[in-house]
């Protein structure tokens, strides 16, 4: 299989609005913090696959009542997937494509995603890389794209660093990144 990878697209963040509206309407009833706008798509000039990732931030005593308020409006639930404190779900809508999360506030794949986002959005030379190096991926045959994923992993932890992440939370993230760690169908990044 081939992973799509394009150039930035500015109708991007017009699309995470639109998704995030709709989010605020679900969860009203529900105490949340934010609703990020993460992954590639969130920073301008990344190359990126073409999926709005969204980080629903919660407390963790919100967190039942923020699930339940999503599957109600029909999101469909996809447990953790291994991810500790991060919960996954597909939107009833197919376009735009979207990866919603729900996560507790602090928890490790809030940070890596705030960081990374962050890290690129400031940083054209690593922006850049990554970009590349995504593009290049993308041109691969991949069995699956959890491969395509694992195959970021070393401009991903350069991204980290770069962030102040230490190396134990690096670590961490790295081998949530490795295909024979996951459960099939996982991207973690």
């Amino acid at each position: 299989m081939h992973v799509v990878v394009e150039q930035y697209q500015t109708l991007w963040p017009e699309q995470f609005l639109l998704i995030k509206a709709k989010l605020e309407q679900v969860l009203k009833p529900v105490q949340y913090d934010a609703i990020e706008h993460v992954g590639s798509t969130s920073v301008p000039g990344l190359a990126a696959k073409p999926v709005i990732d969204i980080d629903i931030v919660v407390q963790q005593q919100d967190l039942l009542s923020a699930i339940e308020a999503l599957k109600a409006a029909d999101y469909q639930y996809l447990g953790d997937k291994g991810i500790p404190d991060r919960y996954a779900f597909k939107a009833p809508e197919a376009y735009p494509a979207q990866n919603i999360y729900i996560c507790v506030d602090g928890c490790q794949a809030l940070k890596n995603h705030l960081l990374v986002r962050d890290v690129c959005r400031q940083n054209e030379g690593i922006r850049e890389r990554y970009g590349r190096t995504k593009l290049e991926l993308s041109k691969q045959e991949w069995t699956s794209v959890d491969h395509y994923c694992e195959a970021k992993n070393e401009i991903l932890q350069e991204v980290l660093n770069l962030g102040g992440m230490v190396p134990a939370e690096t670590t961490q993230i790295r081998a949530m990144n490795i295909v024979a760690n996951q459960n099939p169908g996982i991207c973690r990044r």
